[in-house]
C-alpha cells in the first residue's frame, strides 16, 4: 500500500519519498509489483494528483508610496550606517 502523501506520479516516474531518500520507478520496464503500484496510485489520482494551492495575499496587496518610501529610507539610513563604520575602522 502506497503512502499517498510522499508519492507522486510525474512523466512515467513514480516517486516514492523516505527516510532514505527519493526512489524513483520507471514505468517502462517496471516489474510486476511495480505496475501495481502505478496502477494504485492512477486509482486514487485519475487526474493526476492534485498540486497544493499557495495562497501569498501579500503578493498581489498595492504598496501605497508611504510603505515605498519609508522602505527606501530605511535602505538608505542602514547603508550610511554600514559606510560610517567602515571609515571608522568598526566593520
Amino acid at each position: 500500500m502506497l503512502n499517498f502523501d510522499k508519492t507522486d506520479l510525474r512523466d512515467g516516474i513514480l516517486y516514492i519519498d523516505s527516510e532514505d531518500g527519493t526512489k524513483c520507478i520507471y514505468e517502462e520496464g517496471a516489474t510486476e509489483t511495480e505496475k501495481a503500484m502505478f496502477a494504485e496510485f492512477r486509482a486514487k489520482y485519475p487526474d493526476g494528483k492534485p498540486q497544493p494551492q499557495i495562497d501569498t495575499p501579500m503578493m498581489n496587496d498595492p504598496v501605497d508610496q508611504g510603505s515605498m518610501d519609508m522602505a527606501e529610507a530605511i535602505i538608505s539610513l542602514t547603508m550610511e550606517v554600514e559606510i560610517l563604520k567602515a571609515n571608522a575602522g568598526l566593520s
